[in-house]
């Protein structure tokens, strides 16, 4: 899709021109999800850089909530739930435990396989 290519090679360039502004970086990263056909991979790099540029814990913590998403649906559902379950900031507590339910529902052949999982989307602090 044009449309999709054009959005995701202006929030490339924009995180290539400025690399150390986490909100271009945290929206690049979040666009994935909007994408017909998402490259996990490169969400859960731009989720991992993210993680390291982290000032607070709450934004640390928000950050291993999308890394859990993203490895769940690259189909590594063990390591989906020991980092959500990780997660302790009780302004994250409904975002957690809505993961976590999501990630029960999954059968349980979907944790060998590692092909993408349908999961809803998570609500994410903003740096406001």
């Amino acid at each position: 899709d044009v449309l999709e290519n054009e959005m995701m090679q202006a929030f490339s360039d924009a995180d290539r021109l400025e690399p150390g502004n986490v909100d271009f970086k945290m929206r690049y990263a979040e666009s994935i999800y909007d994408l017909k056909n998402p490259d996990w991979q490169l969400a859960l790099q731009l989720w991992d850089e993210l993680q390291d540029m982290g000032h607070t814990s709450l934004h640390k913590e928000a950050v291993n909530l999308h890394r859990a998403r993203v490895l769940s649906k690259l189909g590594r559902l063990k390591e989906a739930r020991d980092l959500a379950q990780s997660v302790d900031d009780p302004v994250l507590e409904f975002s957690r435990n809505q993961l976590l339910e999501e990630l029960e529902q999954l059968p349980a052949e979907a944790e060998s396989v590692e092909q993408p999982v349908a999961l809803k989307a998570i609500a994410a602090p903003t740096n406001k």
